[in-house]
């Protein structure tokens, strides 16, 4: 079956640029995305045999019954899992949509921000990130497929599974949400 013939799952750790990825492979395919549904809900708010679906178990009883992910994904003709290499800066980033309630997950913000790595919320969410590194190694072993990195998706321009075709245009360093501005020197 080929790509185009049935639906993509996007499993993803957060601030990983999942959301421009889901958009990226709806486009080129020009396939509904459906963005973060429960994916336990039944039933389902998404159609496994045609939509782009984007997840991120971010919710406790998603990691503790993280299991419950797999027979979800093997209905899925493709599945992308997706996480980030830099640990801290994906921390960082996670931290500042945390703390940050107003503008949620589309604020733009820089290195200025103040993140507290000893307060109690920081120490939370690494802790959980670690959880979710195990769901989704355990699931590239189970599934068989590679774990694409944050870092090497908007370098190359590509997954690691290159038969999926992306639309570039989301991709773009435009779209990041971290900016980082040069100091001007006068």
């Amino acid at each position: 079956m080929k790509i185009n013939d049935g639906g993509i799952l996007i499993i993803s750790g957060p601030r990983t640029g999942s959301s421009n990825l889901l958009k990226s492979i709806s486009f080129a395919y020009n396939k509904k995305f459906v963005f973060e549904p429960d994916i336990l809900e039944t039933p389902p708010l998404y159609d496994s045999s045609k939509d782009v679906v984007k997840i991120v178990p971010l919710k406790k009883y998603h990691l503790d019954k993280g299991y419950d992910f797999l027979p979800i994904a093997k209905q899925f003709n493709t599945v992308v899992l997706l996480n980030r290499r830099n640990r801290e800066e994906q921390l960082e980033s996670l931290y500042v949509m945390g703390t940050d309630k107003k503008t949620g997950i589309k604020k733009r913000w820089g290195i200025e921000k103040e993140i507290d790595k000893d307060s109690n919320y920081y120490g939370y969410l690494a802790q959980w990130m670690d959880e979710l590194d195990i769901v989704l190694n355990k699931l590239s072993e189970d599934l068989n497929i590679p774990i694409d990195y944050y870092e090497d998706v908007y370098k190359n321009k590509t997954l690691s599974n290159k038969d999926i075709n992306l639309e570039l245009e989301y991709l773009n360093p435009k779209y990041k949400l971290r900016q980082v501005n040069p100091k001007t020197i006068i």
